[in-house]
This record gives C-alpha cells, structure tokens and sequence, in this order.
C-alpha cells in the first residue's frame, strides 16, 4: 500500500497490527497462561 502511494491505508494497517500483536501479547502473559506463569510464578 505505501509503494502505491496509499498512506491512509497503510496506516490504517500498521495500526491495526500493532494493536492485535499488544492484545496478543498482554492475552499471552496472563497469570494463568504458561508464559504467564514462566515470568510470574
């Protein structure tokens, strides 16, 4: 999208990922997940 020229999507885009991969990652340290429990006991 950014080689076309299409800024507005592309940041539609990057914001959109950015914001799954933060929920992803905050879902995946839960206390109760293996990571969660990995880093807090």
């Amino acid at each position: 999208m950014i080689r076309r020229g299409n800024r507005r999507a592309h940041a539609a885009w990057m914001i959109g990922t950015c914001s799954g991969l933060i929920v992803a990652g905050a879902l995946a340290l839960a206390p109760h997940r293996i990571v969660g429990r990995f880093l807090f006991g």
